[in-house]
C-alpha cells in the first residue's frame, strides 16, 4: 500500500525518533502529533478537503473517525488502550511511508499488547469489566483496525475476532452507556460503519440493526452523514436473512406456490422502502455540498479536482474509469451507497427469479409473471449501473490507505454481483446448448433474456485496480 503514498509531505518526526531508538513514550507523542487534524496536510483525506465545499464533503472515513476519536483517549492512564493506540498509529504510519523498521516495531508492540489485553480480560471481574467497558471497547476497536491494516481483509480471522469482541462488550454495556461519553460514541460510530459490511457479508443482522442501537447512543449527539448511511446499511442483512429463508422454502416441497409468491412480494415491498430511503440519503448528500460530487474526466473541472489532494493522486489504468470525484471522503461514501443499493438489487433479483420459477398457467399468474419479468429486466440494468459506479470510485480510493480500507466492503459486493452474473450466464448457455431454448417461443418463463449470453459475458469486466 505504501507505493501509493511514498510522496507524502507529512512531518516525519516519529520516523526519525524511532530510527534513533528514542523512548517509546516520545515516539508515541510524536505519532499523536502527526495524526492530529491539520488543515491541508493532515494524514486523512478529510483534512485536505477545500473548506469551501462544506463539512459534508470532508466527512472522515470510518477508519479515520475511529482513529481520531481513539486519540482523545491517549495518555489518560489506560495503559492497555495506550499500547493499542501506539501499535495502530505506528503500523499506519509505517505503511504510509514504507518504513519496514517501524512496521516491525508496531507488530511486535501489537503482540505484547494482545498478551496484556488477554490477561486483563481473563483476570477482570464482570463488575469491573462493566465499569471499564468504554476502555475495553476502544482497545478492541484499535486492535481490530490494526488487523485490518495488516491484511486488508474483512474476513480476516484476527479482525473478525476483535470485531466480535467489541460486539460482546457493547451488548454487555447497552446502548445507553455510550450517551455519557461523546468520544466513545464517536469511536462507536466509526466502528458501526465498518461492521456494516461484515454483517452484510455474513447475511445476518447484528444487534446494531435494532432501533435502540440506532437511536439511543445518539440521543445527545448529532448524527453525521456517514452515521445516517450506516443506519440504512445495517438493515440490509435483515432482508438478506429473510430472502434466504424464502429461497430455502422454495427448494422444499412443503410451501404452496401462492405462499412463496406472497412472501416474495412482501419482501420486495420492504426492500423498495429501504431503497427509497437510500435514494433520499443520496439526494440529501448532493444538496448539502455546494458543488458537483463528481465529474467526467473529459470535463475541465475534473483537472482541478485531481490536483486538490496532492497526497492521493488517482491513477487511471483503463478508459472505462471515466469519473473524477470531489474528494476521497465523498468517493468513499458514494462507494458504500452504491454497494448498499447493489446488495439490495441482488436480493431483489433472487426473489424475482424464485417467483418466476413458481409460475402456473392461470391468467393471473401469467399477468404477474409479465410484471415480474419487466421488473427483473429493470433491476438487472440498475445493478449493472451500480456495479459500474463502484468501479468508478476505484482509482480515487485505491490511491490512499484509508481509501483501500474503505473499499474492501464494496469490493466484496462487486465480487458477489459478478459471481451471480456469471452463474446465470452459464445457466443460459447450458439451456441454449442442450435444449436450444434461448430464443425459442417456448423458453421457460424463469429465464428472461435481455441479450445473448455471449454478448453479456463479454461485458463482464471484473475490476483489478487493487493488487
Amino acid at each position: 500500500m505504501a507505493q501509493h503514498e511514498w510522496k507524502t509531505t507529512l512531518a516525519t518526526t516519529s520516523f526519525h525518533l524511532a530510527g534513533q531508538r528514542a523512548s517509546a513514550h516520545t515516539t508515541y507523542i510524536a505519532l499523536l502529533g502527526d495524526f492530529a487534524a491539520s488543515r491541508d496536510v493532515g494524514i486523512f483525506g478529510s483534512d485536505r478537503v477545500d473548506q469551501a465545499w462544506g463539512d459534508t464533503a470532508a466527512q472522515p472515513s470510518n477508519v479515520a473517525t475511529c482513529i481520531r476519536a481513539l486519540m482523545l483517549f491517549a495518555t489518560t492512564s489506560h495503559t492497555i488502550l495506550d499500547r493499542s493506540i501506539f501499535s495502530l498509529l505506528a503500523l499506519y504510519y509505517a505503511l504510509l511511508h514504507g518504513d519496514v523498521g517501524l512496521a516491525t516495531l508496531a507488530r511486535s508492540s501489537y503482540t505484547v499488547t494482545l498478551n496484556h489485553y488477554s490477561h486483563h480480560l481473563a483476570t477482570t471481574t464482570t463488575h469491573n469489566r462493566h465499569s471499564t467497558s468504554h476502555t475495553l471497547m476502544c482497545t478492541s476497536v484499535a486492535l481490530q483496525i490494526l488487523e485490518l491494516l495488516n491484511d486488508t481483509d474483512l474476513e480476516g480471522e484476527g479482525q473478525l475476532t476483535h470485531l466480535d469482541g467489541v460486539m460482546s462488550m457493547l451488548n454487555m454495556a447497552g446502548p445507553e452507556a455510550l450517551r455519557s461519553d461523546p468520544n466513545a460514541c464517536a469511536v462507536f460510530g466509526g466502528f458501526r460503519g465498518m461492521a456494516t459490511f461484515v454483517d452484510i457479508d455474513r447475511r445476518v443482522p447484528s444487534v446494531l440493526a435494532k432501533a435502540e442501537w440506532r437511536d439511543k447512543p445518539y440521543a445527545t449527539t448529532k448524527k453525521t452523514t456517514r452515521d445516517r448511511l450506516a443506519d440504512l446499511g445495517l438493515q440490509i442483512p435483515i432482508h438478506m436473512q429473510s430472502s434466504g429463508d424464502v429461497l430455502r422454502s422454495a427448494d422444499s416441497d412443503e410451501p404452496s406456490h401462492r405462499s412463496i409468491v406472497d412472501r416474495c412480494l412482501l419482501l420486495l415491498n420492504d426492500i423498495s422502502t429501504l431503497q427509497r430511503s437510500l435514494e433520499q440519503w443520496h439526494c440529501d448528500l448532493k444538496t448539502s455540498v455546494p458543488v458537483e460530487l463528481s465529474h467526467s474526466r473529459n470535463y475541465p473541472q475534473a483537472n482541478s479536482l485531481d490536483i486538490q489532494d496532492l497526497e492521493c493522486q488517482p491513477t487511471y489504468s483503463s478508459s472505462s474509469q471515466r469519473m473524477v470525484f470531489l474528494s476521497g471522503p465523498v468517493a468513499g461514501m458514494l462507494s458504500h451507497y452504491w454497494a448498499f443499493q447493489l446488495e439490495l438489487l441482488i436480493v431483489r433479483l433472487d426473489l424475482q427469479e424464485v417467483m418466476l420459477d413458481q409460475g402456473t398457467d392461470d391468467r393471473d399468474s401469467v399477468t404477474l409473471r409479465d410484471t415480474i419479468v419487466r421488473s427483473w429486466k429493470d433491476d438487472k440494468v440498475k445493478a449493472a449501473e451500480m456495479a459500474d459506479m463502484i468501479v468508478q470510485t476505484g482509482p480515487r480510493l485505491s490511491s490512499c490507505i484509508e481509501g483501500i480500507l474503505g473499499l474492501q466492503g464494496p469490493m466484496k459486493t462487486l465480487g458477489r454481483y459478478y459471481k451471480g452474473s456469471l452463474k446465470q450466464l452459464w445457466k443460459l448457455r447450458g439451456y441454449r446448448r442442450h435444449h436450444s431454448l434461448l430464443q425459442s417461443p417456448s423458453m421457460p418463463p424463469h429465464l428472461p433474456t435481455l441479450e445473448s449470453s455471449d454478448t453479456m459475458l463479454s461485458r463482464v469486466e471484473i475490476p483489478m485496480f487493487i493488487g
